[in-house]
């Protein structure tokens, strides 16, 4: 039919496992883009030093190593946000499943909650 949403089928145990997976493994990753941004601001700070000199061949080299370390950062930065955009996929989705389950089984806590503002799922 058209016009109609097709229904996802959320595997809740599946979502919640693959998401503790990129949790944990976000440590890794982090500590990768912190060691390539502090790679980025050593460059920065020595391309600034040598903007002063009159050292053409130094700074083409500072310049040229700037370039390819903002690219890895700019590359695995990317990779680790499209990680976070689908972990946080799964989460609206299991979030969804919740919301409905807890808004037909059980209505008088779903009114409570909605009274208090804790409705992050909506």
């Amino acid at each position: 039919m058209l016009g109609r949403k097709k229904e996802v089928s959320v595997d809740v145990d599946k979502d919640l496992k693959a998401i503790n997976e990129f949790l944990s493994r976000s440590s890794d990753k982090i500590k990768l883009l912190k060691k390539l941004a502090k790679d980025v601001g050593f460059l920065r700070h020595q391309e600034m030093m040598l903007a002063e000199k009159n050292v053409e061949k130094a700074k083409k080299k500072v310049f040229e190593e700037m370039i390819f370390a903002l690219l890895d950062l700019l590359k695995q930065y990317s990779f680790f946000q499209l990680d976070v955009d689908i972990s946080g996929e799964r989460l609206k989705r299991i979030g969804k499943v919740y919301y409905q389950k807890l808004k037909n089984e059980f209505p008088d806590l779903f009114g409570k909650l909605k009274k208090e503002d804790r409705m992050f799922f909506e």
